[in-house]
């Protein structure tokens, strides 16, 4: 459980996100000072020490995988709005982009395959959503990533593409 000291909310939380609808609690001061977050009807709106800007992680998909995945501390803040898509939602984090496709598997892209992933054209790319996280490959020190139309491989040599059974 998340260690919490409780502040106001102000009118200001409201003003930032009118689509989270009713604030149900109090502002949240999280542990160290890292940065606060207000719990909206439909959404918690987190705002990080020193950011610009505080964003919307909203219920129904990607609130819910946030808080599977350890809050703030196990992906880190939101650093840009949530995308609602066709397939899904979509929200950057710290520690990765966390794709959230109605009725199918939350997944996480980050690190050298999240960068390989990127420059492929995210979802509209090649390899379409991701339908995994990373795991690792048995008897080797080497990462896979699964996607809709393939995967992609870390080896300490660099990223490996692979298209439908292509490499």
């Amino acid at each position: 459980m998340r260690s919490q000291a409780s502040v106001s909310s102000g009118a200001s939380d409201q003003r930032q996100a009118p689509s989270a609808s009713t604030p149900t609690s109090p502002g949240r001061l999280m542990t160290q000072m890292l940065g606060a977050f207000a719990e909206f009807e439909h959404a918690h709106i987190y705002w990080r020490n020193g950011a610009q800007a505080a964003y919307a992680i909203p219920h129904g998909g990607l609130f819910e995988e946030f808080a599977r995945r350890g809050f703030e501390r196990g992906i880190g803040f939101p650093l840009l709005r949530h995308d609602v898509r066709s397939w899904g939602g979509v929200q950057s984090f710290e520690k990765g982009v966390l794709f959230v496709p109605s009725g199918g598997t939350p997944s996480l892209v980050h690190g050298e395959i999240g960068k390989k992933y990127a420059a492929m054209g995210w979802e509209t790319g090649a390899l379409g959503l991701p339908t995994s996280d990373e795991q690792k490959v048995a008897g080797t020190d080497n990462i896979v990533q699964f996607f809709e139309h393939g995967d992609l491989r870390w080896s300490p040599t660099g990223v490996i593409v692979n298209i439908n059974g292509k490499a």
